[in-house]
């Protein structure tokens, strides 16, 4: 049977009802991947894969919502793809994504159970291969996403329909390293919860988590994040703003994924500890994009041009050094003041120990703090041929910077070029601005032209985009991204 018939599917629906006289569940796990990048993917390979997956679960929802009884539950089984993405699968990423959406309408309609589960990766079992390639197994191993057991798995999804909150539409579930069983996150249209292997961020408060025996309890610890928990009020929010208090933890962080071997581009380890972490990840990026674009042991043409796109917000080694220069003069001034009595050597050794839990102060860790210089330390190290500038147009940079490299080009100023974006700072500072402003999701999920979105996400990440005068010659290539 053909899911993405509109007369077969709901022909068969209809006679199971008939004969049995009730429908009690439906899985439905129809799709197709062909798998390649966009810009070689035909719009009929596109409409197929995307097709099977999304028409495919239109019809039979469509046609359940027609019987007299409907369903006890309706099962729809999504992707990773959908919460993660996936490298050539863009088709089947959105395809996915529309499942989640045509479920949760569809449950909003008729009052019947409807659960998305993106899965993760299966790994194989006896005569099954699994479901995916060994390439494609090295790749999700490199972002952390562990392959699920086959009998973890169906146990999970039982466990979920058992014992699961009927008011979940979808779930997230990836096994991941530490967690034999799998890793389950509830997920919400628009914002999905995960950790370990699944998608960025990490569990909000309240998120229901599988026990053996299938026992569930409510997890009521702060969410984690790159903040420290003595900042973390959840009902911050409610009352005036304070700027040592953030109600939402959650985001997108690359973590692991943020590595580099500094020594390879000519940076001495000494000077790494007080480098923001924007400059050194995105060399290490924009050195992945060129190698990318010119594959092999001979060097390809240099770009002329480097444009980084960049906000100018306040990164943890700059309030560092404020803390170094400002912060502890007036600790000492103050402390003088309140306590008359403390002299001179007394408030020197606080001096002291206040700067010292700041960690290093090296002369040649300067050039690191300084935002505007991240493309021009990236022009010096891969020995860029022309002008190397950095943009600030806050959420806006990195479209800015690709919009700049592209007037380079139409200008014929310029015949290669290497435009992106970098943002890494998770400093509380920063945190505390966009808490302030209480622009911060106070659900702690980012929801995109819902109707119930209350909020961002801040999330990271690093991409770069290489790209020539010639059209034979364009090249896309990007990095570690949240």
């Amino acid at each position: 049977m053909d899911a993405a018939d509109p007369a077969v599917l709901p022909q068969v629906v209809k006679e199971i009802y008939a004969e049995h006289g009730r429908l009690d569940g439906v899985v439905f796990a129809a799709g197709v991947i062909e798998d390649r990048m966009l810009a070689q993917k035909d719009p009929e390979s596109f409409r197929r894969v995307f097709a099977t997956k999304a028409e495919g679960a239109r019809t039979l929802l469509d046609a359940l919502a027609e019987l007299p009884t409907g369903p006890r539950f309706t099962v729809l089984f999504g992707s990773i793809a959908a919460a993660l993405g996936n490298r050539g699968q863009t088709d089947y990423a959105a395809a996915n994504d529309a499942l989640e959406h045509l479920g949760a309408r569809w449950s909003e309609r008729t009052g019947h159970r409807a659960l998305t589960v993106h899965w993760g990766p299966w790994a194989p079992s006896g005569a099954h291969a699994g479901m995916v390639s060994p390439e494609l197994a090295r790749d999700y191993d490199r972002r952390g996403v562990r392959l699920i057991d086959p009998a973890a798995g169906t146990l999970a999804l039982l466990r979920e329909l058992a014992w699961g909150e009927e008011s979940l539409r979808s779930v997230v579930y990836t096994a991941s390293a530490g967690e034999p069983h799998g890793d389950r996150h509830p997920a919400a249209a628009g914002g999905r919860g995960g950790h370990g292997g699944a998608a960025a961020g990490c569990p909000g408060p309240g998120v229901l988590l599988a026990e053996p025996g299938g026992r569930r309890r409510r997890d009521h610890r702060p969410p984690r994040g790159p903040v420290d928990a003595g900042y973390y009020d959840p009902d911050a929010a409610a009352g005036p703003a304070e700027p040592d208090r953030i109600y939402c933890r959650r985001g997108g962080f690359v973590d692991r994924f943020a590595e580099m071997q500094p020594t390879r581009f000519g940076i001495m380890p000494s000077s790494v500890p007080g480098t923001e972490p924007d400059q050194l990840i995105a060399l290490r990026v924009a050195a992945a994009a060129i190698e990318d674009a010119w594959p092999g042991p001979a060097a390809g043409p240099r770009p002329d041009r480097g444009v980084l796109g960049r906000g100018g917000y306040l990164t943890p080694g700059l309030v560092r050094l404020d803390q170094r220069v400002r912060g502890a003069q007036q600790l000492v001034r103050t402390l003088g003041e309140l306590l008359p009595e403390l002299t001179a050597e007394q408030l020197g050794k606080v001096r002291t120990a206040f700067t010292d839990r700041l960690g290093p102060d090296r002369p040649e860790s300067a050039i690191g703090l300084v935002p505007n210089l991240a493309a021009s330390r990236l022009a010096n190290r891969l020995d860029l041929r022309g002008p190397a500038y950095t943009v600030d147009a806050a959420c806006a940079s990195s479209l800015v910077a690709v919009d700049q490299a592209v007037g380079e080009l139409a200008s014929g100023r310029c015949d290669l070029v290497l435009a992106g974006g970098v943002h890494h700072c998770h400093d509380i500072t920063l945190w505390s601005v966009f808490a302030q402003l209480r622009a911060l999701s106070r659900s702690q999920r980012i929801r995109p032209f819902h109707r119930g979105a209350d909020g961002l996400l801040i999330g990271e990440g690093t991409g770069w985009w290489r790209s020539s005068g010639s059209p034979t010659r364009n090249v896309t290539a990007t990095g570690c991204t949240r």
